[in-house]
């Protein structure tokens, strides 16, 4: 399930996570699922939002701190902060050193 799995968000008090076919939720915490994913592929962007690394599609600027993240397979997006944005590429571009 972790490859269809786009984009985990946190709505109104829960935590929805996005797939290739349907969202689910539940009450666990972002904290709790990050801890429990393995392997590279996936990265937190924003203290609200987990993205799956091989599903981006665009990460454009987005107002004065941040980016906007876009996806393949769905019109959700996701925000990365310039803190993680910067986090993010020493990852992609250095990938033996994490």
């Amino acid at each position: 399930m972790p490859q269809e799995v786009i984009l985990i968000t946190r709505e109104n008090r829960k935590t929805v996570l996005h797939t290739t076919k349907q969202r689910l939720e539940t009450t666990e915490t972002l904290n709790d699922i990050e801890k429990r994913l393995t392997g590279s592929s996936f990265f937190r962007s924003h203290r609200g939002y987990i993205v799956n690394l091989s599903l981006i599609k665009e990460i454009y600027p987005w107002g004065k701190k941040g980016y906007q993240v876009t996806f393949s397979g769905t019109k959700e997006t996701a925000l990365l902060t310039n803190e993680k944005f910067k986090e993010l590429e020493k990852r992609l571009l250095y990938p033996e050193t994490n």
